[in-house]
């Protein structure tokens, strides 16, 4: 499990709006914190500290509370894994099926077959994403006192 210190800054139903409760709360404790799950939950807070992150509230935590955000390792991976190589598939799938099918000779419908293969992948995560709602999002999984 992944896991971060957040403060609770709202509530809506089941869910929370978190932020960082420090910035680069990152354990640092070890050579690989630049590669290591903490430190990367922790950058993506920082960058979305102004706006903050939805999670689901299985808790009961209340605007102000600072709490413990986790993501299990699998989840974060099968998501980082998903967010780079479905676009990536998408630009070169459609490439190779355009180089094959459309332009043995030229370039330019190639090319914009891979743009277009690339969105493809992105709309698809989008609607990935749309449809599962919250089965992914990170949990608030205790509160600290």
């Amino acid at each position: 499990m992944i896991e971060e210190q957040v403060r609770v800054t709202g509530i809506d139903g089941d869910f929370a709006t978190v932020t960082p409760a420090s910035a680069g709360s990152g354990c640092d404790s070890c050579s690989a914190s630049g590669g290591c799950g903490v430190s990367m939950m922790s950058r993506l807070l920082e960058q979305r500290q102004q706006a903050g992150f939805r999670v689901k509230n299985d808790i009961g935590a209340k605007p102000g509370d600072l709490a413990i955000l986790g993501i299990p390792e699998r989840t974060f991976l099968k998501g980082a894994a998903l967010l780079y190589l479905s676009p990536l598939l998408g630009l070169f799938l459609f490439s190779m099926l355009a180089r094959l099918w459309l332009a043995p000779d030229g370039e330019m419908p190639v090319i914009i077959a891979g743009a277009l293969g690339f969105a493809t992948g992105l709309g698809w995560l989008r609607m990935r994403n749309k449809r599962q709602g919250a089965a992914n999002l990170p949990t608030l999984q205790r509160l600290v006192h």
